[in-house]
């Protein structure tokens, strides 16, 4: 896994190398991509055959995904409004193993993945997978799951699973321009500032898949016929934008501009890496699931935008899960109310998808944050261990520490 280059001033990271989603296929992805473009070709056929589905009023989604059922359902969802996002949606569908099928327009089911006893043997559970196109942006998307749960799901057969998670497939863009692939938790973790889609102030549960698709996205890329993306960056960003919603999710992205948007072989790499992903098997039951007692999550406070510290502690403990990862820019100069209600909520939002982990490492890079920022983490922290129930809190305060603390517990529990 290759890593990418820090920034050199974290607060530029927010201007400058944040996504820029939405603008339209009309306006952005057919300005850039030839009308025979296969992205084209495929949001003209959507628009055709697409039947609306109503849009219902915000509310709770009665399941708590990965925290429930382990009978549930994975939705990816795709935006007309974005490139990319179509660029791997055309990937995704195409991608022979799935097994697609209709559901309703823009809505596609993967039977592919059905295990039972005689075939598979995991415990006669099912993971199903769907795919979703949508006409709006995705930052337009709050509630999704909801909307899901109450229109499409209840007008289609074969989709009455509730949701485990929800992974969006978006562009990434940059003033640096650098080809990436990327993956991130979402939200907006400051209350006081103008959010950026999404809830000011509000976490979504980050989904446990956010470390393991990083691994499949960086393995996939390694692969055979993908020798041309040698050059693209695989790597995490912070926590940064919404939609808001209550299920857990991430973003899987190309960047980051519109020659990397349209290319095949980066759609192709992602449809390879979900695949890998949701089809993969292991000691937990289902496709992916949240850490067990004896898997380590982790969740960072401070760093740059791009989170390439966070890409070597997945890529050498590949047993750690990921949480929400906060960047320095988010807490600089923020004051002690704002920073305590940042970090309660992404400790809250994590463990939430987390419900069987028993440790949360908790990384404060101390270098990367001021003073007066660094005392206010520490101390919202404090004030956590006072009251909290969840995992236990490990607070670490640099990499070198934190890789001490997994690799003693990678030995005790050898």
């Amino acid at each position: 896994m290759r890593t990418c280059c820090a920034d050199a001033n974290p607060v530029q990271a927010r201007t400058k190398d944040l996504h820029v989603h939405g603008g339209g296929l009309t306006a952005l992805g057919a300005a850039t991509l030839h009308p025979g473009h296969p992205a084209v070709m495929l949001w003209a056929h959507l628009r055709t055959v697409r039947r609306h589905v109503g849009r219902t009023q915000r509310s709770r989604v009665a399941c708590r995904a990965f925290g429930g059922s382990r009978d549930g359902a994975t939705l990816l969802v795709a935006s007309e409004a974005d490139p990319a996002s179509m660029t791997m949606a055309e990937a995704v569908l195409q991608y022979e193993p799935f097994q697609w099928e209709p559901l309703g327009s823009g809505c596609w089911t993967s039977h592919a993945l059905f295990r039972d006893g005689g075939h598979g043997g995991v415990g006669g559970r099912t993971s199903q997978v769907h795919l979703w196109v949508r006409p709006e942006r995705m930052l337009e998307m709050d509630g999704i799951d909801a909307q899901w749960a109450a229109g499409a799901a209840a007008q289609t057969s074969g989709a009455s699973a509730p949701l485990r998670d929800i992974l969006f497939m978006s562009k990434h863009a940059a003033a640096s321009g650098r080809p990436s692939l990327t993956v991130h938790p979402i939200g907006n973790p400051r209350r006081d500032l103008e959010p950026y889609g999404g809830v000011a102030g509000r976490l979504p549960p980050p989904s446990p898949r956010i470390a393991s698709l990083l691994r499949a996205i960086g393995s996939a890329r390694k692969g055979e016929g993908f020798g041309e993306l040698a050059n693209f960056e695989v790597t995490f960003e912070a926590t940064h934008h919404g939609p808001f919603l209550e299920t857990p999710s991430l973003f899987a992205e190309i960047g980051s501009t519109d020659q990397e948007w349209g290319r095949k072989d980066a759609g192709r790499c992602w449809a390879e890496a979900l695949w890998a992903e949701l089809s993969r098997t292991s000691s937990f039951p289902g496709d992916a699931s949240p850490a067990r007692g004896d898997s380590p999550v982790v969740l960072a406070l401070g760093g740059n935008h791009y989170m390439c510290h966070m890409n070597d502690i997945v890529e050498q403990h590949p047993d750690v899960h990921i949480g929400h990862m906060l960047a320095t820019y988010v807490l600089q100069d923020a004051g002690p109310d704002r920073i305590r209600e940042a970090v309660h909520e992404a400790l809250l939002s994590t463990v939430q998808s987390q419900p069987e982990a028993r440790e949360l490492f908790v990384l404060v890079l101390k270098k990367k944050l001021r003073s007066a920022d660094r005392k206010a983490v520490l101390e919202a922290l404090d004030e956590c261990t006072s009251t909290w129930t969840g995992p236990e809190l490990r607070v670490v305060g640099s990499l070198s520490e934190l890789g001490e603390e997994l690799q003693t517990r990678g030995e005790i529990g050898n």
